[in-house]
């Protein structure tokens, strides 16, 4: 069964777990969160309370972990909730819990001591929606101010043991020792562990992140998180070596299939984001190893702590110097909204919403916290501390917050602010949760079944389907979920703020987003919110110039340069075997690479020419070149090329103008006829489709399509002050309104 993991941030997605009925008290005035005592015990039921507490008067940890598969309720794990004193006695109700979240407080349990925790599921009263924004307003700080996070993989497995001693030799490794293809099956055991979902979940990105201190967990097994990053570190420096060493070895092959990718990517992320901390308590309190009053030992490394749990035992001096501790450290975020959402699409939500609202406190231009009532007063709305007009806002649905978030990207202060509606970054898995629509070019997924048994309840939240500018992740390069083949060809714009083209020059971004009034909000959607007074209409409007029309059209290429590219080119000559000593069109070569070096931002090389001549005369009896034949077997020269084509030309096709009669690459599913336009603010030119009604008439709107390569268009040439002022006159410059 697919595991997948309940963020909680829909009452509606919790409204049928048994955990949601448990009968809350209201969180006082005096009072910042609660707090699970899991009280001591070595066996039996989990028997708990749930406290208020106001931040620094109580040490606690925080749980990080996955919610889990849906589960009915009658199923669920139970836990024991000790609640008010009745003279001698004590009411008790009990409380079910999904079982990853109850396997992880039976391994917190202590048998002597009672230790304090928090976990989102149950410290929160998720239907009282007011409750539920407010606490998880609070996540960043209550991760921060925990004295250590709790990372939960879930129970044991068969690799865990394995997996946890593979740390020393990793480090190992990293010290110089040779890699063996004996070393591989532990190994494999490790590659499992960073495969495990926990790492591919978005919210447990800032879990991590805001941490001062974290071990990570599975059943009985526990390491500081520092000590397991430097290993992970050190093996995805080596990993190529590993998978090769892998095949080398009987009953190793596996080790190939196991995705770390998100591992990694949430490694790459959480180090960007640079801390610098005061000493802690411990270390100003005595030297490494001392013993305490409380006879257990301190340590001013992590790395020498033998214990990984049981931090609860302090002193009253010491919790004194961690309340000072609070909030002593200092966090830089270097990342902005914009790069996370892109490089962190293999990370998955339940809620779709929070595809952007799980990471604004992570990103360098939106982390700070929302502002309080108190400092609204007394600051002016401009100056007041806020999310910069993106803030979490559970009453709208998908389309808005995605038209929320693609506004602001548009804003930004940036070079290119219209490259957001090239870049994908909505996540390809919401197709499922539309409704069909006919007719339709895709193959709608079945939902998982916690989706299908709730689709009705969170209808509202899906029912406008997105438009063409908001590019999902179909259109990424790679889908290391499914395969680490190549899907489809690198994007044209390249990352935030690293253009590798400059199409539109320095001219300034014109965009507006359609609006329409909501009259009868009540019964626009069956949202448990008020609805606000506007929602977007679905129009992105953006001023440019109408380029040229594709003309024709080639097949896409997947590897193979086939003849109706050649021809498409401009080759000429017998069609059974061309002469290789004919003219090379410079277009043609030119465009196949998309005008760039192999980096992709750097002028093209000279050699290019040459080794595309040299493929030419590698081709086969159909006129067909095999770029894969060119990798591995030609020079180092020579393979650059074809491995360049693969960069920018996989599942694209090559186009010729209809009035130009230039060469271009355009996306798959361009057709004779689409228009290439280039839009102010972008930095490539896109093609577009115009829309038009069920009679065949035209609606004045248009359909994105995607980025294209034009050539001789993508360095400001379309934009020179003749060719504007050309533009202008034949009417070629125009707003074009997509949808």
């Amino acid at each position: 069964m697919v595991s997948v993991d309940e963020r909680p941030l829909l009452v509606e997605l919790l409204s049928s777990d048994a955990m949601s009925k448990y009968p809350y008290e209201i969180i006082p005035q005096d009072a910042d969160i609660r707090v699970l005592r899991i009280l001591a015990s070595s066996s039996g039921e989990v028997v708990c309370e749930l406290k208020p507490i106001k931040f620094g008067s109580l040490p606690y940890l925080a749980l990080s972990y996955v919610w889990g598969s849906y589960e009915a309720p009658t199923t669920m794990p139970k836990i024991m909730i000790r609640e008010k004193t009745w003279g001698t006695s004590r009411n008790q109700r009990t409380m079910a819990i999904r079982r990853n979240l109850f396997g992880a407080l039976e391994q917190l349990r202590h048998p002597t001591k009672d230790i304090n925790c928090w976990a989102d599921a149950i410290c929160i009263d998720f239907e009282n929606v007011e409750e539920r924004e407010s606490q998880l307003a609070l996540t960043r700080d209550i991760y921060q101010r925990a004295e250590r996070v709790m990372h939960w993989l879930g129970r044991q497995e068969e690799y865990t043991v394995d997996a946890f001693k593979c740390v020393k030799m990793l480090r190992e490794i990293g010290f110089g020792q040779n890699l063996v293809a004996e070393r591989c099956q532990q190994l494999r055991c490790f590659q499992q562990l960073l495969a495990n979902v926990w790492f591919s979940r978005r919210w447990i990105i800032q879990e991590v992140a805001f941490a001062r201190s974290a071990v990570l967990f599975s059943g009985s097994c526990s390491i500081y998180w520092s000590v397991f990053t430097e290993a992970a570190v050190i093996y995805f420096a080596f990993q190529d070596r590993i998978e090769a060493l892998a095949l080398q070895k009987p009953h190793t092959e596996e080790l190939c299939r196991y995705s770390t990718q998100a591992a990694k990517v949430l490694l790459n992320v959480t180090s960007s984001i640079s801390r610098q901390y005061q000493p802690k308590p411990w270390e100003r309190l005595r030297a490494p190893g001392k013993k305490t009053s409380a006879g257990r030992e301190f340590y001013a490394t992590e790395e020498a702590q033998p214990e990984a749990r049981n931090v609860t035992d302090l002193s009253k001096q010491e919790r004194e110097l961690i309340e000072e501790y609070e909030g002593g450290s200092t966090i830089q975020f270097k990342l902005t909204l914009e790069e996370l959402v892109g490089v962190l699409y293999l990370h998955e939500v339940s809620d779709y919403r929070d595809t952007i609202y799980a990471i604004l406190s992570l990103a360098e231009d939106t982390n700070r916290r929302q502002p309080t009532t108190m400092e609204l007063l007394a600051e002016s709305a401009s100056s007041a501390k806020g999310y910069h007009n993106i803030q979490p806002d559970y009453s709208k649905d998908v389309f808005e917050v995605f038209k929320d978030f693609t506004k602001y990207c548009t804003q930004r202060q940036s070079m290119y602010p219209l490259d957001i509606i090239c870049r994908p970054w909505v996540p390809r898995s919401i197709q499922r949760m539309f409704p069909p629509s006919e007719p339709s070019n895709h193959n709608i997924v079945e939902p998982h079944p916690l989706e299908a048994l709730r689709m009705e309840e969170m209808r509202w939240v899906y029912t406008r389907r997105l438009a063409s500018w908001m590019p999902t992740t179909e259109r990424l390069a790679f889908d290391y979920t499914q395969s680490p083949e190549r899907r489809n060809a690198d994007s044209l714009v390249g990352p935030p703020d690293r253009p590798i083209y400059r199409a539109t020059k320095s001219f300034a971004i014109d965009v507006s987003f359609g609006e329409s009034t909501l009259h009868n909000r009540s019964s626009k959607h069956n949202s448990p919110h008020e609805e606000p007074s506007t929602i977007s209409d679905g129009t992105l409007s953006a001023k440019g110039i109408q380029l040229d029309i594709i003309d024709s059209l080639s097949s896409h290429y997947k590897g193979t340069i086939t003849e109706d590219w050649l021809l498409l080119g401009g080759w000429s000559g017998p069609r059974s075997r061309w002469k290789g000593e004919q003219p090379i069109p410079d277009a043609l070569w030119r465009t196949m690479v998309a005008d760039r070096d192999p980096s992709g931002g750097g002028s093209i090389k000279p050699e290019f020419r040459e080794a595309f001549k040299r493929a030419v005369d590698c081709r086969d009896e159909h006129n067909n070149i095999s770029t894969s034949s060119l990798i591995h077997q030609g020079s180092d020269m020579i393979s650059k090329f074809p491995r360049r084509v693969n960069d920018v030309a996989w599942n694209r096709r090559l186009f010729r103008t209809k009035k130009l009669k230039r060469l271009g690459l355009a996306p798959l599913h361009a057709a004779e006829g689409d228009i290439l336009s280039l839009l102010f603010g972008c930095s490539v030119p896109v093609v577009l489709r115009k829309l038009r009604d069920n009679k065949g008439n035209e609606t004045g709107g248009y359909e994105l399509i995607g980025e294209c390569y034009l050539d001789s268009m993508m360095d400001g040439e379309a934009v020179s002050e003749s060719r504007l002022e050309q533009a202008r006159k034949d009417g070629s410059e125009k707003i074009f309104v997509l949808r």
